[in-house]
């Protein structure tokens, strides 16, 4: 049987650019997030811990492989360059500690079960163990994001090519690429309506459909965290292959237009009707 995890556990692959690797690694980043946010440890927790612990290893190693592709491909690193680098070095630090506490808090869960097989409690540091996890890569995501757009702009500037991959899209549908690359997009249902929660933009289910039907976002049913306590799973929307292409054009747009926004109440759910799952 397959665990919770296993998408997680895949290299970046090496053929990519800088900032494709970027957004498939933000991307990573919210998998993961998304993963641990619904992780509740218990005294046979053991192997999921373990699989977490693994995810954020690969984290790091992902990180530190865009980092490399970076200096293989732009041998000449400017400010801008350097510090999208160090942003990345950052985050494969960030996820090397949170693998270290996850490993710590499955270990702490096998030496308690091994000593008492009938002991049904969490020892006390598990609980601990996995918040600070949360914590060290619940930022992640923006920071690749970020660094991602440095880079972008850096090689279009170096470089200038005429971009076609954001031909023909709205504001709206720039805004919701961008934020669903920043792992802030999900829908939830209540009431047999389905409404659309991001932190830093309105996101519009009409809009969310346009961008379905053009390819550009895929839909993962309940693998987000719940909107409230006790709440069922929220629905994470992710870019596509398309999308990732698309939203790079997106970064490499100066950075008023990179991120339009409007009147933002955040985590205010906005509703049109249905969205078609998959």
């Amino acid at each position: 049987m397959s665990s919770p995890t296993d998408d997680l556990l895949f290299d970046v692959p090496a053929s990519r650019t800088p900032s494709e690797q970027l957004l498939d690694l933000a991307a990573k980043y919210t998998r993961h997030n998304d993963a641990l946010s619904l992780f509740r440890p218990t005294a046979a927790s053991g192997p999921a811990l373990g699989a977490h612990a693994a995810s954020a290893a690969r984290l790091t190693r992902a990180a530190l492989a865009a980092v490399q592709t970076v200096h293989d491909q732009q041998p000449y690193l400017n400010a801008a360059l350097v510090d999208a680098t160090v942003r990345i070095k950052q985050l494969a630090y960030l996820s090397g500690e949170a693998a270290r506490h996850l490993t710590e808090a499955q270990e702490a869960v096998t030496g308690a079960a091994l000593a008492d097989p009938d002991r049904t409690s969490l020892p006390d540091s598990v609980n601990l163990q996995v918040q600070l996890a949360r914590e060290l890569t619940a930022l992640a995501p923006e920071a690749a994001i970020a660094s991602a757009a440095g880079i972008a702009r850096e090689i279009q500037r170096r470089h200038p090519t005429v971009q076609t991959a954001t031909a023909g899209l709205a504001m709206a549908e720039l805004a919701a690429l961008h934020a669903t690359a920043l792992g802030q997009v999900v829908v939830t249902q209540s009431q047999a309506r389905e409404y659309v929660h991001s932190r830093s933009v309105v996101v519009r289910i009409s809009t969310l459909r346009s961008l379905e039907a053009k390819g550009l976002i895929t839909r993962d049913p309940a693998t987000a965290p719940p909107a409230f306590d006790s709440g069922p799973p929220q629905d994470r929307i992710r870019l596509t292959s398309a999308g990732v292409t698309a939203t790079i054009g997106v970064l490499t747009l100066p950075p008023a237009a990179a991120a339009p926004t409007a009147p933002a109440v955040p985590h205010a759910p906005t509703a049109s009707g249905p969205v078609r799952a998959r």
